[in-house]
């Protein structure tokens, strides 16, 4: 019984409803999708975050990479980012980000948030022809993967990054990632139990 009732509590835990936190879209209730194999990013994670770059939000070009349904790239719509390019292949988290825009009354077409509907570490040509330099970069691809350290080596040698980026990864607490880039150098790291948040910054020049 007591095994029927923790697997319950997880489900609902992984069910439960996700809201914008702050800002313009503040208590929005967000679209999620059902599967053991999505992993969102927790209130207290994104809440701790943009307490975190809150000075740098306004009015920035912010890419979410592995954006899932969007929760963060629409915390930073939400609290004043000024462009937000989501990147997601799954086509049930990209149908969940266009709701969940939606629900916040934004529009694909007011310039504000595009939907690059790709694989992460393929969508960087893309983003380039984009033409556009993102100040903010927040990656959390799935635990236990290859795919962000491929993916910071990607952004370390890409032309996407304005001069003063700031770049965000999610991992687990145990994934080891390298200290510093080329062009990128970490500055900061804070762990909400199993999860972590490392912070880069691009070297000056």
């Amino acid at each position: 019984m007591l095994g029927l009732m923790l697997k319950y509590s997880r489900f609902c835990e992984r069910c439960r409803a996700m809201r914008v936190i702050a800002g313009r879209f503040k208590g929005r209730r967000l679209v999620t999708v059902r599967s053991n194999s999505i992993r969102y990013t927790s209130d207290r994670v994104r809440e701790s975050l943009f307490a975190i770059i809150r000075r740098v939000v306004p009015g920035s070009f912010f890419l979410d990479l592995f954006a899932g349904v969007g929760s963060v790239g629409i915390e930073a719509l939400s609290r004043g980012a000024g462009f937000v390019l989501f990147v997601e292949k799954n086509p049930r988290c990209v149908r969940a980000i266009r709701e969940n825009l939606r629900l916040c009354g934004v529009s694909l077409g007011d310039e504000s948030a595009h939907i690059f509907q790709k694989d992460a570490l393929r969508a960087f040509k893309a983003v380039e022809n984009m033409g556009l330099h993102f100040d903010i970069v927040f990656l959390d691809p799935p635990y236990g993967s290859p795919l962000l350290e491929k993916a910071l080596r990607k952004l370390d040698r890409s032309q996407i990054l304005s001069d003063d980026a700031m770049v965000i990864a999610e991992r687990p607490f145990r994934s080891i990632l390298p200290e510093d880039l080329e062009s990128l150098i970490r500055i900061r790291e804070e762990r909400y139990g199993d999860t972590v948040l490392t912070f880069f910054k691009r070297r000056e020049r």
